[in-house]
């Protein structure tokens, strides 16, 4: 195993576990939000509304890093570009200006 296969299996091992953790407490406290929501009335149900909504941008937030850290560990180094090729894409594209 390599440095880099080592460093990239630590690196899907701290994230599971940080994403884990970190799910359950947002789960826990969305849930708590919903019942205070149902149960509050006026300011303190608005209050118990942002609580609910913050939640959930966390937990979106912690599924868009876990599909982050899976590209970034994927990536396995630079590859090749046909740098022609791109040359002539540029040249075809900045043309029709």
């Amino acid at each position: 195993v390599t440095d880099l296969e080592e460093r990239t299996r630590q690196l899907h091992v701290l994230d599971n576990i940080l994403r884990h953790n970190i799910r359950n407490e947002l789960n826990v406290i969305h849930g708590r939000g919903e019942q205070l929501q149902k149960n509050l009335e006026g300011e303190p149900k608005a209050a118990a509304g942002t609580i609910v909504d913050r939640a959930e941008t966390l937990l979106t937030t912690s599924e868009k890093s876990r599909e982050i850290t899976t590209v970034l560990s994927d990536s396995h180094g630079p590859t090749s570009v046909d740098i022609g090729q791109v040359v002539r894409v540029l040249a075809k594209e900045t043309a029709t200006l």
